[in-house]
């Protein structure tokens, strides 16, 4: 058992600085800790950075926005899809769909709509990257807001 150990911790060495072809095309989740429980996020191969947000005027204009940047040089393709959703009867229901596509590895939306007074809104937005013949996805909620 003794022998096993070093052997073993030696093979996995090996295996993390090992160069293979596999380590740029799956990356390794990130541990991350809240609260004292351990939880798996996933990593992105290609997205690098992407957000949502929504404010609203006093005049009860919603300003929605989003944006996704990839990775340069190797993303072909950015898109964006955000949903302008009011909270109603308990549930989310999407009041507004915007979108926006760039052959560059980053897009940006921002886009206004008239919202009723007395409720809460959020955007939800789907932003996606294309490298070669791969896609990612990832989902963006923004914060919610109260009108």
């Amino acid at each position: 058992m003794k022998k096993i150990i070093p052997a073993l911790l030696l093979f996995i060495a090996l295996c993390v600085t090992s160069g293979s072809a596999l380590e740029h095309q799956i990356p390794p989740p990130i541990v991350t800790l809240q609260s004292g429980i351990s939880v798996i996020s996933p990593s992105f191969i290609n997205i690098s950075s992407s957000s949502s947000s929504l404010s609203i005027s006093s005049q009860g204009v919603a300003t929605v926005s989003a944006t996704v940047t990839g990775t340069s040089g190797v993303t072909t393709k950015s898109a964006i899809t955000a949903e302008l959703q009011q909270y109603k009867n308990g549930t989310w229901v999407t009041i507004a769909t915007f979108s926006v596509s760039s052959n560059s590895y980053r897009a940006s939306l921002s886009e206004t709509k008239s919202v009723d007074k007395g409720y809460t809104y959020r955007v939800q937005a789907t932003v996606t990257t294309t490298y070669g013949t791969s896609k990612e996805s990832h989902v963006v909620t923004s914060a919610s807001k109260a009108y």
